[in-house]
């Protein structure tokens, strides 16, 4: 009986070569909805293409391995004040201003 292990090529990628830099492509642009590609909106983005679902664990992989890192907006309070925030800045003095 023969070793076949070395004639078997395995499981094809999840994503085909020309949906990699379909995906390549898109995560150079804002994303639609908010500008921001998340591991979140990346799984939405290959579940719509790819027809099934896709884990964002699985997303984040091919993120990775496309070269990018999901973002994710700087938490910000719900009660923040804007015009506060701002005039706090003005008004501070820095140690690094002259």
């Amino acid at each position: 009986m023969a070793d076949a292990r070395h004639q078997n090529p395995g499981q094809p990628p999840l994503l085909p070569p020309e949906l990699q830099e379909a995906f390549r492509q898109a995560l150079l642009q804002p994303h639609p909805r908010d500008g921001v590609w998340t591991i979140r909106n990346a799984a939405e983005w290959l579940s719509e293409r790819l027809g099934r679902p896709v884990d964002p664990r699985r997303a984040w992989n091919w993120m990775k391995r496309l070269g990018f890192a999901p973002l994710r907006p700087r938490p910000r309070h719900r009660d923040r004040d804007f015009e506060e925030g701002e005039a706090f800045k003005k008004n501070s003095s820095s140690p690094f201003s002259s």
